[in-house]
């Protein structure tokens, strides 16, 4: 279900998606991209990307083929990227899809668990978080000419989200931490990463919480105007800037258990996900930077994600 918040104060539109086409999402959509006037909704448990209008959400294409696709990102209007985890016919990859013909062309083998990417100049930097049996540690870098991996840097434990800042050419990785299920004392240990991608280097690593945490960070997010890196631990928004020393867990920005959450960049404003006790099951929240609470909207379903255009 793709629902649309308004800015204005407790106003949601309907599913934009059933509108357009008289149908439902076959799936929980895990990630959002617009490509040259197209949008790309990915669904992992179905392995099929359904390729819409921008505009207005009018199905255009469904892609299928794609095993356990993650996340989705566009490199120029022709070309767009797809982490996939893989499954029975195919390993741990990142799919490429041609955007005209509308079709996946080719595969692109990396470590175990690919998740969130981004695209630097002509290169693709992709986490690998791992699998069941292996801890990613790693950072692919391909080629988007060649569609070649060119090498991988070692980061932290199981590295799951990439922010990246355009004006001091700097990325910041989230390595999230082994999972805490599989820790004999409970705690994990969380970086935060910072990579120079000119020259493939890390430059800076932060222990996040200063010691071994009880519970996973996740859903890094960079504020480009403030210069605040955001990310959820334990159900709660936390914030640091990229060239602070530490990152204490003491603050969170709101007290309120989140499911999710994104940042609007164009208002300044956070937008939370979480459950409700009432008829609606979910419940968007939006609030400001200093945790004030502005609104929130009952939905019918429990926001897995948000897309600000």
């Amino acid at each position: 279900m793709v629902r649309f918040p308004s800015p204005r104060p407790g106003v949601l539109a309907t599913d934009i998606f059933n509108n357009q086409n008289d149908r439902q999402l076959n799936d929980k959509v895990s990630s959002y991209a617009e490509v040259d006037g197209k949008g790309f909704l990915v669904s992992p448990e179905t392995g099929q990307i359904e390729i819409v209008e921008s505009s207005s959400f009018r199905s255009i294409s469904l892609l299928g083929g794609a095993e356990v696709p993650r996340y989705v990102v566009g490199v120029s209007p022709l070309k767009a990227y797809v982490s996939c985890w893989g499954g029975r016919t195919v390993g741990p990859n990142i799919a490429v899809i041609d955007v005209v013909a509308r079709r996946l062309f080719n595969s692109i083998p990396v470590s175990a668990g690919p998740e969130q990417l981004v695209v630097v100049g002509d290169e693709l930097f992709v986490a690998n978080s791992g699998g069941s049996s292996e801890v990613g540690k790693t950072v692919s870098i391909i080629n988007t000419t060649t569609d070649q991996v060119v090498t991988s840097l070692s980061v932290g434990d199981v590295p799951t989200s990439i922010a990246y800042d355009p004006e001091v050419n700097l990325l910041y990785v989230l390595c999230s931490g082994r999972a805490v299920s599989s820790s004999a004392n409970g705690l994990t240990s969380a970086e935060l990463v910072t990579i120079n991608p000119a020259t493939r280097q890390v430059t800076n690593r932060v222990v996040i919480g200063g010691r071994p945490i009880a519970g996973n960070p996740t859903n890094l997010t960079l504020d480009l105007k403030t210069k605040t890196l955001y990310f959820l631990w334990r159900g709660l928004i936390y914030k640091t800037t990229p060239t602070a020393t530490s990152i204490p867990l003491t603050q969170p920005v709101e007290t309120r258990s989140l499911t999710n959450y994104g940042f609007d960049p164009s208002t300044a404003t956070l937008y939370g996900a979480t459950t409700n006790k009432s008829a609606k099951p979910g419940v968007v929240l939006r609030f400001q930077p200093t945790g004030t609470l502005i609104d929130s909207i009952s939905t019918e379903a429990i926001p897995t994600g948000f897309y600000f255009k």
